[in-house]
């Protein structure tokens, strides 16, 4: 058995490894590619530069290792991931990151009054009654118990629980506001990397 290694001819990028039969190891190559018979080697760590095999440094090794920051970055050995996105990719890309920050903001814990709450979708439906039931009650006495985030029971009266509906109301809007912010820049953006850098 014998240890080849393949790699690009162009580009020096490994693309297999593996062991073969003795004599087999000019059919693991393929068009554009060259076989290297003195070993197995990792594509993580070494590469080829002009035929000889080149180990990549350590911060190259870590881009590896981390893959691609996007759909559309190709991968060259001397330095690093490379963008090749057009600008519009790059802000349609960016608009999904913002849609899954906003959504983390939004279904994300708030206070009132001292007190956090969680506020997954069922618990804003369950504020959202009590909320109603508050302002059905009127004048009436009124009181009704919330967990907080520790599903410590928290007693409230129809003011109390109008307060934490409130204060559910300005963080989902704040979420909302921070998203169309961050859409507009997106928009804006002349170039991937300002479209990469913006966030919620």
């Amino acid at each position: 058995m014998s240890t080849y290694t393949v790699y690009n001819t162009s580009t020096g990028v490994i693309t297999h490894s593996g062991s073969c039969q003795t004599g087999d190891e000019s059919l693991q190559a393929g068009a554009g590619e060259t076989v290297d018979v003195t070993g197995n080697y990792s594509d993580v760590a070494y590469h080829y530069v002009n035929g000889v095999l080149t180990a990549y440094s350590v911060p190259l090794i870590a881009a590896i290792k981390a893959g691609p920051p996007a759909v559309g970055y190709t991968w060259n050995p001397l330095t690093g991931w490379v963008d090749h996105r057009p600008l519009a990719i790059a802000q349609t890309q960016a608009g999904q990151r913002m849609l899954t920050q906003r959504d983390a903001l939004e279904y994300a814990n708030f206070t009132c009054a001292g007190v956090t709450y969680t506020a997954s979708a069922d618990d804003q439906r369950r504020i959202a009654a009590a909320v109603q039931l508050a302002i059905i009650a009127a004048q009436q006495p009124f009181s009704i118990v919330l967990d907080d985030v520790n599903n410590v029971a928290v007693p409230l009266n129809a003011a109390g629980v109008i307060a934490v509906g409130a204060a559910l109301a300005a963080s989902v809007a704040t979420a909302f506001s921070r998203f169309r912010t961050a859409i507009t820049a997106i928009k804006a953006a002349s170039t991937n990397a300002q479209a990469d850098a913006i966030t919620l």
